[in-house]
């Protein structure tokens, strides 16, 4: 299993992507007040208390190496995957199931992905499970919840750690279950009076409305969608076949009626693993119910409630609801075993990618840079976009378009069309140019981030206009990695 997370992790080296950027920035800032950062978020400066959405604990940890390598930043990470890897081995063993639901977990893509990222998900889903196992043993309770409420010092769906323990208390009647109480709600009330004393305000509330503001039923049928077939092709859980056909059919109508009415692409993977999530999660809630596990069943439907109240959909966003999921995984035929090597293939091809296109969108501000200095002889610019691109943008002393700043005559423009750019409002443009990276597959054109195959595993919409709708986390294409258009402004 070393071997293997070895082998992703190398596999996997990449230049700094996505949102990791994010948290990068705020390093840059004060320890104690990380947020306080301004930084550039859909066209406009703002405070990082006001967009960004997540607890500073994955900030003060990468804090030591802020001004490292980013090889150095991902072998930091490392550890909270030992930790993970350790708490879930304990946990299944705690509670007398499979073990292999922690190998469908190594190879699945929700692992993969995110092993070596400087993101919470590995900090979090250690925190969760190392309090898990220890909880259930019902001893120094105190300590083991203290561990499991930490998860929310990383993102804020560790929250729902809180009312589930106490429905655990409520329902299980452990000794001492008061002291569970008392120890998970700890870090949350230390960083509220830490965000009220610096901020003056609990950056948790500040996030509720932020996160709400894209409520509609459209868009929440569209999540509910995309975290479907991400909990099927992301974990890798997949439901049990001897199931009567009313259910199948029932699931099969039921996204279709779903997909009409909102009218969003799908591509075959999401025909196939929207219906198997629908009869993976029926099945889930049935079982757990005739094992009298109603604290369970709190987790599992808490979790689908959380999930599709956030303000997007990812992948990852799955990581501290996996474990019900993992826990019923047995296999006892041939094909099971079959799956999850098929899902380590799907895995190694998705990691790639994904370096891929971050190693091409920093290769792409290289070859825009290059050309406006030998044309141009500047060697900075405006830019717009975000992820990776914007970091290395910054990194080499490009500005971020602003909706309220004055753009002078004569200077280079960029953007990245994957990168979710903003329009500039300038009529006067020269000589544009297209960058483009072509893509060029491992084995398979097995995509992370494919517009041509309808699927995006870190949300589920893609840049553009207007922007396409996803279901998947991954799918079948050949478009270019990305994209960089160049202009220069010409001010009449």
């Amino acid at each position: 299993m070393l071997l293997w997370v070895g082998s992703l992790f190398l596999l996997g080296h990449k230049p700094v992507h996505l949102d990791e950027a994010n948290f990068l920035a705020m390093t840059q800032g004060d320890w104690w007040a990380p947020h306080n950062i301004l930084i550039n978020w859909e066209g406009t400066q703002q405070r990082a208390f006001d967009v960004l959405s997540n607890p500073p604990g994955v900030v003060w940890w990468l804090w030591p190496v802020k001004d490292a390598s980013i090889g150095v930043q991902r072998a930091w990470m490392l550890p909270w995957v030992l930790v993970s890897l350790w708490g879930l081995w304990r946990l299944l063993l705690q509670m007398q199931v499979s073990i292999w639901g922690m190998w469908l977990f190594v190879f699945s893509p929700l692992f993969a992905i995110s092993h070596n990222s400087l993101m919470p998900e590995m900090p979090l889903f250690a925190c969760i499970v190392v309090g898990w196992q220890g909880l259930l043993r019902e001893r120094n309770l105190f300590r083991w919840s203290l561990i499991l409420g930490s998860s929310a010092l990383f993102r804020y769906s560790g929250l729902t750690m809180i009312p589930l323990l106490i429905a655990w208390v409520l329902l299980q009647r452990p000794n001492k279950g008061g002291q569970a109480i008392v120890g998970v709600l700890v870090p949350t009330i230390l960083l509220c009076i830490h965000d009220l004393w610096v901020y003056q305000s609990w950056h948790f509330w500040q996030m509720i409305a932020f996160q709400q503001a894209q409520g509609s039923w459209y868009a929440l049928g569209h999540k509910g969608l995309s975290f479907i077939s991400m909990l099927v092709l992301g974990l890798g859980v997949i439901p049990s076949l001897e199931v009567r056909w009313v259910w199948v059919i029932g699931s099969v109508v039921a996204t279709t009626i779903l997909v009409y009415c909102l009218d969003i692409p799908m591509n075959h993977l999401g025909w196939i693993s929207v219906p198997l999530g629908m009869l993976l999660i029926r099945q889930v809630l049935v079982d757990y119910w005739v094992r009298k596990q109603l604290w369970v069943l709190c987790w599992i439907v808490g979790g689908l409630v959380f999930l599709c109240s956030l303000r997007f959909a990812a992948t990852r966003y799955w990581m501290p609801f996996v474990l019900p999921y993992l826990v019923l995984w047995n296999p006892v035929r041939t094909w099971h075993y079959a799956w999850m090597l098929c899902l380590g293939f799907i895995s190694v091809h998705l990691v790639w990618d994904d370096a891929q296109l971050a190693q091409k969108q920093h290769q792409l501000v290289e070859q825009v840079q290059s050309y406006c200095q030998e044309k141009y002889h500047q060697s900075t610019g405006y830019f717009a976009g975000h992820w990776g691109w914007q970091f290395a943008m910054e990194q080499h002393g490009w500005k971020a378009i602003d909706d309220d700043l004055i753009i002078p005559n004569n200077v280079c423009y960029s953007y990245s069309i994957r990168s979710w750019p903003q329009s500039h409002g300038v009529e006067c443009l020269e000589d544009k140019r297209i960058f483009s990276v072509e893509y060029q597959s491992l084995f398979l054109p097995i995509r992370i981030h494919t517009a041509e195959g309808y699927a995006n595993y870190h949300s589920y919409m893609i840049s553009a206009e207007p922007p396409i709708h996803t279901i998947t986390p991954y799918g079948w294409g050949n478009d270019d990695w990305d994209q960089a258009i160049f202009v220069r402004f010409c001010r009449p």
